[in-house]
């Protein structure tokens, strides 16, 4: 059961929204590599790829980048970074766009190496000898801002069957909607010089990876999103769903306990969002319960502020208790993410996005 403003979905919705694999995956090396190609872009021009990291330490200081080869819904065509950095004195924003030239792919297969180039900045992919990534080194060199982390897994990366497709267009099968989670979990260490002052920044984090070949104004509906941390435990919930012509879902929850290697996923699961309120354009839930078959598995979310708002989307830190079978109760923070597709036409979904995008650009 899944709630949209404050209604139930109908039940024609869930034939719709049925997910087209349902078999977890553990990725390899080799998955993070890009996806898009030159025919994907030539064919479909609203084709998109990005690589997300974000960090967020203990005091709450955190660190967002997507490194986007194409994102249509923020500019028509060039590769740009997206970058927000937020602390307890400020929240700085930036879309830095680069050229068509600037990104490019460097494979080093004597050292289990992929580099990603995004002109000076890049994310290094560092492969072990079982084909696992060890570790990704990020590089950001832009006006105003040096950073640069070191990341290192904490448990296995997964996909949702072999592509990692999770929406298809129903006339036209290669449009479509993937991701995978690399490491959905992890360790990061890093320093950020932001306009000559130096911090450093040590924290947990979450990193994905998302392509297509039709931008995410078209094919995705709404989806809710939360990754919550306690003391000794992880979860990560993801569901999406998506517009009329397309089908598919993207829906699991996952969770792993301090030093497991192996996460546990759950597909049976409720997401009960309630205490709607209006944040910006949209209403969001101010208090959400996730809850897995038979309640082996309960946590219930409560709103604290708002992260990042834009148009459709809203990025809220959370706090949380929760309990799961034969444990102690626990409680921690997170965060948490809606978005919502207005009833709006996509050409001015875009004008609109591209407009709040221009914004932040250098």
């Amino acid at each position: 059961m899944i709630q949209m403003n404050e209604k139930t979905m109908e039940k024609s919705d869930f034939v719709r929204t049925d997910a087209l694999q349902t078999e977890i995956l553990f990725t390899s090396f080799r998955d993070d590599f890009p996806k898009i190609t030159t025919e994907h872009i030539l064919t479909y021009s609203a084709s998109f790829e990005w690589w997300y990291f974000d960090v967020e330490a203990e005091n709450g200081d955190s660190f967002v980048i997507l490194f986007k080869r194409r994102d249509p819904t923020a500019h028509k065509s060039k590769p740009h970074l997206h970058i927000e950095i937020k602390n307890e004195k400020k929240h700085w924003n930036k879309i830095h766009l680069l050229s068509e030239s600037d990104f490019r792919i460097e494979e080093r297969a004597d050292t289990n190496e992929m580099k990603i180039h995004f002109g000076k900045s890049s994310i290094l992919i560092v492969g072990n000898s079982d084909q696992q990534i060890e570790e990704y080194r990020i590089n950001v060199d832009i006006p105003n801002l040096k950073a640069s982390f070191i990341i290192r897994p904490l448990c296995q990366g997964f996909k949702i069957g072999e592509d990692g497709i999770y929406f298809r267009h129903i006339h036209d099968p290669k449009k479509f909607s993937a991701a995978i989670f690399p490491a959905p979990l992890f360790h990061a260490k890093g320093t950020i010089n932001l306009k000559d002052q130096a911090t450093t920044l040590e924290g947990t984090g979450y990193h994905d990876h998302t392509w297509g070949t039709a931008d995410m104004l078209e094919t995705h509906l709404q989806w809710h999103w939360g990754r919550i941390y306690s003391k000794d435990r992880a979860m990560i919930f993801v569901r999406v769903l998506p517009t009329k012509n397309y089908r598919g879902c993207l829906s699991f929850l996952f969770t792993r306990q301090d030093k497991e290697k192996e996460p546990k996923f759950y597909y049976e699961f409720d997401i009960s969002p309630t205490n709607w309120k209006r944040t910006g354009l949209i209403k969001i839930p101010h208090e959400v319960s996730v809850i897995s078959d038979n309640s082996e598995f309960v946590v219930s979310m409560v709103f604290e502020k708002v992260l990042s708002n834009l148009i459709m989307y809203v990025r809220s830190f959370v706090s949380f208790q929760g309990h799961s079978a034969n444990q102690k109760p626990f409680v921690g923070s997170g965060w948490l993410e809606y978005f919502v597709r207005p009833k709006i036409p996509h050409k001015i979904l875009l004008m609109l996005n591209r407009a709040k995008s221009r914004r932040w650009m250098s």
